[in-house]
């Protein structure tokens, strides 16, 4: 591997091929009208286990926010029904510093898929190690973190807009006025994380599933097999069918 891409850190593989195997069988493929063959052994086939390329932002982030909170109050006096509104000018200043927030680096991957595989349990990272790739493919970045550094200050801002709204949630209602939310970069890592990858050709189309290589965590939407779909509709139907015939036939024959 080139020196200009090779990772500062890296997370080891923990799940093998074969737990992968069990988890996609035990995550999709007992759902109904799935084909037939989608956890066969020829289609799992193409199960690989790859180490995606990701950019690690370590992030200063600074909140200013100025609003409206409401507390309302109800109760009940003699034939009345009585309420009570509060109202409180909010101001909230706090800093926030987030470890490491991960961006996948590859176009090859789907960047909404590798946000959803999250999160692994960073505690394990290390420095990358060669002796990792063994029996694994790697992809390399096509995204340098200048690009990918917007992904990651959007991901801080839904985190601290989350703690925000902890800050607040005291209040019937709240109604902002100014909110900031600054995020600026205070290191970054070129990183490898471990995905095993599964892709299912049916009709024409891919679909692609995702283990993350640590934790076990699936995702995927597996197609739905029209023909199983019709067959069981048909068997409910004549079931349904032959169940009315023998209920009429009693019915007669008492």
């Amino acid at each position: 591997m080139k020196e200009e891409y090779k990772p500062d850190l890296a997370l080891p593989f923990v799940i093998d091929r074969k737990e992968a195997i069990e988890i996609i069988r035990k995550n999709f493929a007992k759902k109904m009208f799935i084909p037939k063959d989608f956890c066969s052994t020829s289609s799992l086939e193409s199960l690989q286990g790859r180490y995606v390329p990701f950019w690690m932002y370590d992030m200063e982030t600074h909140v200013h926010f100025e609003g409206e909170g409401r507390k309302i109050r109800t109760w009940t006096e003699g034939d009345y029904d009585c309420t009570e509104t509060s109202i409180y000018r909010l101001v909230r200043d706090f800093n926030v510093n987030y470890d490491k927030i991960p961006v996948d680096a590859s176009k090859n991957m789907p960047d909404e898929k590798m946000d959803l595989v999250e999160p692994y349990k960073y505690t394990a990272l290390g420095k990358f190690r060669s002796k990792y790739l063994s029996g694994f493919q790697a992809e390399i970045y096509d995204e340098n973190k200048e690009e990918l550094l917007p992904r990651a200050q959007k991901k801080v801002k839904k985190y601290t807009e989350g703690y925000l709204d902890e800050y607040n949630n005291s209040y019937s209602s709240v109604k902002p006025v100014i909110k900031k939310v600054d995020s600026k970069e205070m290191n970054s890592y070129y990183t490898f994380l471990p995905v095993w990858r599964y892709i299912y050709r049916y009709q024409g189309t891919n679909y692609e599933f995702f283990v993350n290589g640590q934790t076990g965590k699936a995702i995927g939407t597996p197609p739905t097999s029209r023909a199983r779909m019709f067959s069981w509709f048909a068997a409910v139907t004549f079931s349904l069918f032959f169940l009315a015939e023998m209920i009429l036939y009693f019915l007669e024959v008492a």
